[in-house]
Formats: C-alpha cells, structure tokens, sequence
C-alpha cells in the first residue's frame, strides 16, 4: 500500500461516499489506484469511469488528480452534485454503444490514461 496516496483517496472517499453506498471504493482498490497512480498525480491524465451511481468517485478523482480530466459514462441521468463541475463530464449511455464510447473518447480531446470499471455493481 502507498503509503503517502492511500490515505488521501481514503479521506476523500470518507468526504463524498454517503454511510452506507454500496459503491464506496474499498481499501484495497484505493491502495491499487494509490500504486498505479504514483507519481503521475499532477500529471494531465485522461480517466474513464464505467458507471457513475452518485457521482463521488467522480469527485475523488477530480480532487485527487488536480489535472486530470474525468469522463463517466453512465445508462442513467448524473446526479445533480457532479453537474458544472471543473474538468468532469458525463456522457449518458451505455457503455457497449459504440457512439457512447465515441463521444466518451471525443471529450477527453486523447487516449485514456486509465479506464475503470465500474458500472456492474
């Protein structure tokens, strides 16, 4: 485990995960993202997040990588808390739509950088 990153990512899912979420990043993912994100975190990243729920690890991203740009992607309509927000976007639609993965690859202007997914819980 990264033992600097981790407890960030660990902060910030405590700061935007409600009690409770089902969805809520659990220690060992975060430790991984920690560990593939070493030393790439001011880095201007292009990341694709697979399912969106309430949008706060859309948030976590956002916060924990100041210069990445954030695309999700998800079948349902984004929760208020993530609209207008600085370097997010979300595309509604379902990611075995071709089109969807278009305009996904479109609004991050290159390559991603890091894909998860996150859409089958």
């Amino acid at each position: 485990m990264d033992s600097i990153a981790a407890p960030e990512l660990e902060a910030l899912v405590d700061r935007y995960y409600e009690p409770g979420d089902l969805t809520r990043k659990r220690q060992s993912y975060l430790a991984s993202y920690a560990r593939v994100l070493s030393g790439r975190r001011d880095v201007a990243l292009a990341i694709l997040e697979l399912g969106v729920s309430s949008g706060a690890s859309l948030l976590c991203w956002r916060d924990y990588l100041p210069n990445a740009t954030i695309i999700g992607i998800d079948i349902a309509a984004p929760p208020e808390r993530i609209l207008g927000q600085d370097r997010i976007v979300v595309i509604r639609g379902s990611q075995d739509d071709p089109l969807t993965l278009d305009k996904a690859a479109q609004a991050a202007g290159r390559p991603f950088d890091l894909i998860v997914d996150d859409a089958s819980h």
